[in-house]
C-alpha cells in the first residue's frame, strides 16, 4: 500500500537545485544524453523524502520510449 506524502513547502526558483543525472558507473550525463529525457515521474513510495524514486521515459526521438527507473539521492 503506498502511503500518502503532502509537499506544503516548495521553494521558490532562487533555491532550486541543480539536478545531476548519472549513469550506473556514477559519471554525469552530458547535454545530448540528458535531452534523451522524455518525461519522468518521482515517487516516494515509503513517505521518506530520504528515498525517492524516479521514472524515466529516454527516447532520441528516432526510437520508441524506453522506461528507466532511478534512485534520488541528495549530495
Amino acid at each position: 500500500m503506498w502511503s500518502h506524502l503532502d509537499f506544503e513547502d516548495w521553494e521558490g526558483f532562487a533555491q532550486a537545485h541543480n539536478t545531476k543525472f548519472l549513469w550506473p558507473d556514477g559519471s554525469v550525463l552530458n547535454d545530448t544524453a540528458e535531452g534523451y529525457i522524455d518525461d519522468f515521474v518521482v515517487l516516494t513510495p515509503t513517505a521518506d523524502l530520504t528515498f525517492q524514486v524516479l521514472y524515466v521515459a529516454i527516447t532520441n526521438g528516432t526510437i520508441p520510449p524506453f522506461t528507466a527507473v532511478a534512485t534520488l539521492m541528495n549530495l
